[in-house]
């Protein structure tokens, strides 16, 4: 019988478990994806037909640590279900520290695409869009060549 309780307790916390990290996830995803729209955003700005926009090799990349990184850094153990904000924030990526980095094409004013060119945003929320309009060792090519924790990365 008490073999049967502890069962029916520690299935119980881990499906909690589970829920709990799936919730989160689902957050942390829905934060990713708008973070790489603000980018898009920051970027098709001042094209001619922003609709037509298209991107690829699109990295969203962090200047936090990398995740595994910061969650060995704290101390759960001391009481994990005290302390969900603690627990959320080492999951959570700030948008304050994300930098974006890809390509974009989008159509000219005779509606042809006019091909793709290297962009980089930075500045966290309010983001600041960089296109590389030359094909030679530029700024954006500088800055998206340096390597913070990459966390999302779209096709």
């Amino acid at each position: 019988m008490k073999h049967r309780r502890l069962l029916v307790v520690a299935s119980s916390v881990v499906a909690l478990v589970v829920a709990s990290s799936a919730a989160l996830y689902a957050q942390h995803r829905a934060a990713l994806q708008d973070a790489v729209n603000r980018m898009k955003d920051a970027v098709t700005k001042d094209f001619h037909d922003p609709d037509t926009a298209r991107f690829r090799n699109v990295q969203l990349k962090s200047d936090q640590e990398p995740l595994l990184s910061r969650l060995s850094s704290r101390r759960f153990y001391t009481g994990i279900l005290g302390a969900p904000n603690s627990l959320f924030s080492a999951l959570h990526y700030d948008p304050q520290y994300m930098e974006r980095c890809g390509e974009g094409n989008a159509k000219n004013a005779f509606g042809a695409y006019v091909g793709y060119k290297a962009f980089y945003v930075g500045g966290g929320a309010k983001p600041n869009a960089f296109i590389d309009t030359t094909q030679s060792e530029s700024f954006v090519q500088k800055m998206c060549a340096i390597q913070p924790h990459v966390i999302y990365t779209e096709p």
